[in-house]
């Protein structure tokens, strides 16, 4: 038995661990390159800035009530799931319980409504010693019917 590694195998494992360092470098300077074109990329979008945007979500009156059945839904489906004695009862109250979930859930997606507030910067110029204006604008769009 060997206890000691020949100089074959020092030469291995140095150039393993040498080619290994040189593709984690690479991989650093790959990772460090692309970081610096991001930053520069949004310094450039922080230039062009137009405008902000806020989206805020509601439910409409319809998605309110069936957000209401789908509740009430579930609880009826639960209390008749623990009358059922036979297989096919059951089987039946569960294909009612899917299919009532998906009936409310599209209504409930449906009937969303969604405004988004758009606030759009104007810099002032140079020279001014005045803040930049900002002009708020409120579009109301509902959401799209399937």
């Amino acid at each position: 038995m060997r206890n000691q590694m020949s100089l074959q195998e020092w030469i291995a494992v140095a150039v393993v661990a040498a080619i290994l360092a040189v593709l984690f470098a690479l991989l650093v300077r790959v990772r460090w390159q692309s970081r610096v074109k991001r930053i520069a990329h949004l310094e450039d979008l922080a230039a062009s800035h137009i405008a902000d945007i806020e989206e805020d979500v509601r439910l409409s009156l319809g998605g309110t009530i069936c957000l209401l059945l789908l509740i009430l839904h579930n609880f009826a489906v639960l209390s008749w799931f623990t009358l059922p004695k036979s297989a096919f009862q059951e089987a039946s109250v569960a294909a009612i319980w899917t299919g009532g979930n998906v009936l409310w859930g599209i209504g409930i997606l449906i009937g969303r409504r969604r405004t988004y507030h758009v606030r759009r910067v104007q810099a002032a110029a140079e020279g001014d010693a005045a803040p930049p204006d900002a002009i708020t604008t409120h579009l109301l769009r509902t959401a799209p019917r399937f």
